[in-house]
């Protein structure tokens, strides 16, 4: 009896020490998933529903297909982790693919033991999980205690099988849930499951962002989409080439130069001061030029912060009745995937029936890098040729004096001097180029406005602006051959 009672001591302790109280998700934050071909999609937990001593929780819908036809969809379709996910008391986590078929994670079971995952008789498939392995780990800067769980599949009668779950393994971490996790709603990946699938979900995701601890991929935002700072350029070659076929088409070609004068942020919107100097050539099939512009100016561009860029990756977006589409994000671009719905009654959807395609792109930092192609030659295209933000130089760089056609005379930014900078209002403007006569000088406020204007007749001018507010201003300076932009401080 001695002897029996130090080892039945130690058996009760590792199996409580082994014993698991994990969760497989974590509904009380946003987490964030990455597929193998380099797409990201989400758990967010829009809606829960308690039932005596279950637990279901539901993610945010997709589009999916209704009864495998490929012409009605409905904008209410399950998750990737299925219709729902559901807790029981006994710390069992069971999700649920397509065909509704329960797929259970014991949660509170310990190192060593094995369950039946899944059982289809339809399928003629069963999946054994067992917990091979807890340790410690750190991902996404954080540590904790990971469950590895392996799989062994048979089918119904226990003879082994091949299939893609033999080679796979889910990481389960007691706080913050599957780290390594199924495309449950594919599950188990066969063909007999019969899923018309739009997406093309990878098996397997892994965890790369939570959102409630900031660690990790965070969702791209309309503001990350536009966060620019003054000085950045934008040099880019946008495109349309007319179709093939009869008749007489328009095409056009700009090439275009932007430089991020000022930057103004309110609650719901970002805004710039931009240097534009363009040029833009509209012609027909014939190769017949219609018209061109040459132009240099300064524009405002406001970009909305509450944005459908903002939803999760693969959410429905309803733009109106009758465009409904998606975006799929990478860890810094949003694309437009080709699919564009029209919306009919009870949540459900058809697509659009359409010459052509279109694939609108955003990066984070740069705004819109539009590429689309469309039906039988008609094709336009929106490509950055170079850019310039901060020390970080790309491409090769369009000279405005050559967009505007005007012969370039040797100047440099050392040819125009402005000082004092900062002033309190008094400054001298000097021209130091003696080909240059006559400069136009335009004074913009951070809004875009332009607050002051004057040309200046001779090589050094004298300036008063005391009269507006102290603050930060741009300084357009143009000649007949060369605009400079420089900056200037009222204080």
């Amino acid at each position: 009896m001695k002897k029996i009672l130090p080892i039945l001591l130690f058996y009760i302790l590792y199996t409580t020490i082994n014993a698991q109280n994990y969760r497989c998700i974590k509904t009380d934050a946003i987490t964030h998933f990455q597929n193998i071909n380099g797409n990201i999609v989400s758990i967010r937990i829009d809606s829960t529903y308690q039932n005596s001593d279950t637990v279901d929780y539901i993610s945010y819908h997709l589009i999916r297909s209704l009864d495998n036809n490929h012409w009605d969809y409905t904008i209410k379709g399950a998750s990737w982790i299925g219709e729902k996910f559901r807790v029981l008391q006994n710390g069992d986590n069971i999700f649920y693919n397509a065909l509704h078929e329960p797929i259970v994670i014991k949660t509170h079971a310990y190192i060593n033991t094995t369950w039946e995952m899944y059982h289809s008789n339809l399928n003629n498939i069963v999946v054994n999980a067992t917990i091979s392995n807890i340790q410690s780990i750190s991902f996404l800067g954080l540590i904790d205690s990971v469950a590895t769980i392996n799989f062994y599949v048979t089918d119904t009668s226990g003879i082994a099988i091949q299939n893609p779950v033999n080679n796979y393994s889910l990481m389960l971490s007691k706080n913050y849930g599957l780290i390594s996790i199924f495309n449950f709603y594919t599950f188990p990946f066969v063909n007999q499951i019969g899923v018309d699938d739009l997406y093309g979900f990878s098996d397997t995701l892994n965890l790369i962002g939570i959102n409630d601890t900031n660690n990790g991929w965070q969702n791209i935002t309309a503001y990350d989409v536009y966060n620019w700072q003054p000085g950045w350029e934008f040099h880019s070659s946008e495109s349309h080439s007319p179709p093939i076929g009869p008749g007489e088409y328009t095409g056009y070609y700009t090439n275009m130069i932007r430089k991020i004068l000022n930057k103004t942020l309110t609650a719901d919107s970002i805004s710039y001061t931009v240097d534009r100097c363009f040029y833009n050539r509209v012609y027909n099939n014939t190769d017949s030029i219609i018209s061109e512009n040459h132009s240099h100016d300064t524009i405002v561009e406001t970009y909305n912060l509450d944005s459908p860029l903002n939803q999760l990756s693969y959410e429905p977006i309803i733009y109106d009745s009758n465009n409904i589409t998606f975006h799929i994000k990478t860890t810094n671009t949003i694309m437009e995937q080709g699919w564009i719905f029209t919306n009919l009654q009870n949540d459900t959807c058809q697509p659009l029936n359409y010459d052509g395609y279109t694939n609108l792109t955003w990066k984070v930092g740069f705004g819109s890098t539009y590429h689309g192609e469309g039906f039988l030659g008609d094709q336009s295209d929106y490509i950055f040729v170079y850019y310039k933000k901060d020390s970080i130089e790309w491409g090769t760089p369009y000279i405005c004096s050559t967009l505007l056609n005007i012969e370039s005379i040797n100047t440099s930014e050392n040819d125009i001097k402005i000082y004092p900078n900062p002033n309190d209002g008094k400054f001298i403007l000097e021209n130091v180029n003696p080909y240059q006569t006559s400069i136009i000088i335009s004074i913009i406020d951070i809004t875009g406005q332009t607050v002051y204007m004057t040309t200046i007749p001779k090589a050094k001018y004298y300036l008063n602006i005391q009269d507006l507010s102290d603050g930060i201003y741009t300084v357009k300076i143009q000649t007949d051959s060369y605009i400079l932009v420089k900056k200037l401080i009222k204080n």
